[in-house]
């Protein structure tokens, strides 16, 4: 009716929030029928796939007509071992040392 297929959302699913993991205090699970049951067109992906989400903006609209919906499942500080998957890491800030160390396991150099 509104021809919305030009719209995107994307949901970054790392299942944390900024006090516990999200199934411990809110479940919302069936997330992709919850948004295709209010006409989405849904798509999940590993979001940290460059190529899967590629593939997912190239093949929008999912539903001719109806907005389309990314759901890039995730690990939040994925890579970085004092930070991945750790709730105390949705919203810290590192500290100068956490920094440090965080600089030299990505390998970026003096930032």
């Amino acid at each position: 009716h509104y021809q919305l297929d030009n719209l995107v959302a994307i949901v970054d699913r790392n299942n944390l929030q900024v006090s516990n993991f999200v199934n411990k205090v809110m479940g919302i699970e069936p997330l992709a029928e919850k948004w295709s049951s209010f006409g989405w067109g849904v798509k999940v992906i590993d979001g940290h796939d460059l190529n899967q989400l590629d593939e997912a903006f190239k093949s929008v609209p999912f539903i001719e007509g109806k907005p389309s919906v990314i759901i890039a499942n995730t690990v939040k500080g994925k890579g970085l071992p004092m930070a991945e998957n750790k709730v105390e890491w949705h919203h810290k800030a590192p500290s100068l040392q956490e920094y440090q160390e965080i600089d030299k396991e990505l390998g970026l150099g003096d930032l």
